[in-house]
């Protein structure tokens, strides 16, 4: 569970089975990750495992924009 002051949205247990996740989880909105992209190795694989409905994607992107909006959004430099 995150903090309760980090930005986050708890993803229902239908989403998580949608996008082959394991439930509880939750997604972190209010930073990302600004990496150059022959650097980005983070995942193991690239195959996909699932996918959010459209209602959540867009759930996700009205919280994005207004956290954007609100400068509540942190852009991280990854190595």
């Amino acid at each position: 569970m995150p903090d309760p002051d980090r930005l986050s949205l708890a993803i229902s247990q239908m989403e998580c089975r949608r996008a082959g996740l394991d439930f509880p989880c939750w997604i972190v909105l209010d930073e990302y990750n600004r990496v150059e992209l022959d650097k980005a190795f983070d995942f193991e694989s690239t195959a996909p495992l699932g996918s959010f409905s459209p209602a959540f994607l867009k759930k996700i992107a009205l919280t994005v924009k207004d956290a954007a909006a609100a400068r509540k959004i942190t852009g991280i430099t990854r190595s």
